[in-house]
């Protein structure tokens, strides 16, 4: 699968004075992040967003504004700290959530993977009769 450069930079214009090489060695990351069963448009979007994701992290790390998914502000003087409160029951959402890109991914990999193959169980139970034409 090629990962649309162009499109990318159309998308996210956030990212347009980035090297290609950058976009994508983030891009490649990205990849293995991404659900497998997400394919199509809908997949292709999702390894967008996850790169504009690594991408926002990677510039908020290297500028010291790393997002610690916890702590909001922190006071010196008189010390005060403000914690964020968690909206996600697991690390994986929270880690999403740290950038809007991140929240965008979460919601394409949400809608990729729902609904699902049923698998095993007896024929009977997917048909309206007994298999074999036998009420």
């Amino acid at each position: 699968m090629m990962f649309d450069l162009a499109k990318f930079r159309i998308l996210y214009p956030l990212f347009r004075d980035l090297d290609d090489e950058v976009i994508e060695a983030f891009a490649e990351q990205a990849q293995c992040i991404v659900n497998a069963q997400c394919a199509g448009a809908c997949g292709d979007a999702a390894w967008m967003a996850v790169t504009a994701h690594l991408l926002s992290l990677s510039s908020s790390a290297e500028s010291g504004d790393v997002p610690s998914g916890s702590v909001l502000s922190a006071t010196i003087d008189k010390v005060s700290v403000t914690y964020r409160q968690r909206v996600s029951r697991n690390a994986w959402s929270d880690w999403l959530g740290l950038t809007p890109f991140g929240e965008q991914a979460l919601a394409l990999m949400n809608a990729c993977s729902s609904g699902g193959d049923y698998y095993g169980g007896l024929p009977e139970l997917a048909a309206f009769r007994k298999v074999g034409g036998i009420y």
